[in-house]
């Protein structure tokens, strides 16, 4: 069951029940990402010329976005009779997986990425978004933001979950982190690794004949033993962020469990690529 991922404007609930056809391209990417660079380059690709049909919106619209109603997106959707190339800022794991169609994420250093969001967010009318998706309330009440520099430390330390907040630096990576591990895993879905577990190195994943890897059990030639931590690149980027010289690494959080992640021997032969190109002898 997918996760459910909700903001003020999005909902990846409205992928529910979605009718995929085969050829179907879904581009996944974070806010500020290269979202409408990939779109651009797909329609580019499916057109073969620059002088597309239609607005770009309109021949990859956005699924997600509460400020079109669903049964105009999905109507729209069912008329084109081209490759359909669908636009979504939702995580792999909050979408429905079919096989006959291709996926695509997108992904960003997360300080560009995250400057990018701090000037957007200047920029949006939030009184607006709420009378366009029927959630009428009481005015913006937020504080006035800092400065960019404070802004970008605070969004660094951020302790948000993925699934509460998707802009903030642990959503971001969750995005990738989570993407990567599919691609290079071929495990149909992931087990859900919380920060604490992740650093702490707590999670073990099945060995080669299914049975499970103890936390701190070594692998072979005494190397790490194979769990989610070692084996997915999963690189929180509050500690690459840091390295930046924002903000001081945290030795507890910053370590090479989660930043310089190494795999033991039975993840390297479990998660070898599925196909090899050999050069021409």
């Amino acid at each position: 069951m997918p996760v459910r991922y909700q903001s003020e404007d999005e909902d990846s609930a409205r992928w529910d029940g979605f009718e995929f056809r085969p050829g179907d391209i879904v581009i996944s990417t974070r806010s500020k990402s290269g979202t409408t660079w990939m779109q651009m380059i797909c329609a580019l690709l499916i057109f073969q010329e620059p002088e597309l049909p239609a607005p770009l919106p309109r021949l990859s619209p956005w699924l997600d976005w509460l400020i079109t109603p669903r049964e105009q997106v999905l109507a729209g959707l069912e008329a084109q009779q081209h490759r359909r190339f669908i636009k979504t800022h939702t995580p792999l794991d909050g979408l429905p997986l079919d096989p006959r169609a291709t996926y695509i994420v997108v992904g960003r250093h997360p300080l560009d990425l995250a400057v990018s969001l701090y000037h957007q967010s200047a920029n949006i009318n939030r009184e607006r978004v709420r009378e366009l998706t029927g959630r009428y309330g009481p005015g913006d009440s937020r504080k006035p933001r800092p400065g960019l520099h404070d802004w970008l430390v605070s969004w660094i330390d951020s302790q948000d979950r993925p699934e509460e907040q998707l802009d903030s630096l642990p959503g971001v990576m969750w995005h990738l982190s989570d993407a990567w591990a599919r691609r290079t895993s071929p495990a149909p879905e992931l087990p859900e690794v919380s920060q604490e577990a992740g650093a702490a190195g707590e999670a073990g994943e099945a060995g080669e004949a299914g049975e499970p890897a103890k936390a701190g059990e070594a692998g072979e030639a005494g190397e790490p033993a194979c769990t989610t931590t070692t084996c997915p690149p999963i690189c929180p980027a509050r500690c690459a962020a840091s390295r930046i010289s924002l903000a001081s690494p945290s030795p507890s959080r910053c370590g090479p469990t989660w930043c310089e992640p190494r795999r033991s021997s039975r993840c390297e032969r479990r998660r070898r690529p599925r196909r090899l190109i050999r050069p021409a002898s």
